[in-house]
């Protein structure tokens, strides 16, 4: 009987020991069961067009690219804009270096008159300043066109550099991993909004780009099946 009682107190005294490494491990590895809540996403289908991010998906046999690389960010070339005319400098608002927002022009300015006194006049009294506006502009638009995805590809490439200084840090804590279809469930339960399949894979740098590179881990493909 005594014996009887030991052994259950020592499966209680297991089960309870088990059950503090279970809230121990779901408080610091807590199960995702959303995508909103990971430490850092970055989805493919949304990366801006530009040559300093190549997206390598299945690969056909014969090309040259390495099939273990998944993607490349090297920093882009950022531009100035085209610098405006003379005429044009005193009456534009500032943040017309900015290709995301669009230059506008001061209505019009308080100028010293031939006497000395001050006299307000309207842009549209300037000679030569609405051709010059016009053609400036122009030159603008084309280049904030292309500016535009550049310094988005930018916002990338500083992105992956703050998630590589993450993984060397806590390398231990975190995995990186490619996630591919989207499991979206709601229930009484809660719900659900993860990826299907993970492949682990490792980010590394090069400096001679310079170029972040994810690279396939060569671990096995996974099924999500944490919740």
């Amino acid at each position: 009987m005594r014996r009887s009682m030991s052994s259950h107190l020592e499966r209680e005294r297991a089960l309870r020991f088990y059950r503090f490494l279970q809230d121990y491990a779901l408080v610091r590895f807590p199960y995702l069961r959303d995508l909103e809540d990971v430490r850092w996403s970055l989805w493919l289908e949304e990366l801006p067009q530009h040559p300093s991010i190549q997206v390598n998906r299945l690969l056909a046999e014969g090309q040259e690219e390495d099939p273990g690389v998944y993607l490349r960010v090297r920093r882009p070339k950022l531009s100035a804009p085209p610098e405006p005319p003379a005429l044009l400098r005193e009456w534009l608002e500032p943040g017309w270096e900015d290709p995301f927002s669009e230059p506008r022009l001061h209505p019009e300015r308080s100028l010293p008159d031939v006497d000395g006194k001050s006299r307000v006049v309207r842009f549209e009294e300037v000679r030569g300043g609405k051709e010059a506006w016009a053609s400036w502009l122009e030159e603008w638009e084309v280049w904030a066109r292309d500016e535009r995805i550049a310094r988005r590809a930018h916002d990338v490439y500083e992105k992956t550099y703050g998630l590589y200084g993450d993984l060397q840090r806590e390398s231990e804590r975190y995995e990186l991993v490619l996630g591919n279809g989207i499991l979206s469930w709601s229930g009484r339960w809660g719900s659900l909004y993860v990826p299907l399949l993970l492949v682990p894979v490792q980010l590394e740098f090069n400096p001679k780009e310079p170029e972040f590179i994810v690279r396939d881990a060569g671990k096995e493909l996974q099924l999500y099946t944490a919740g």
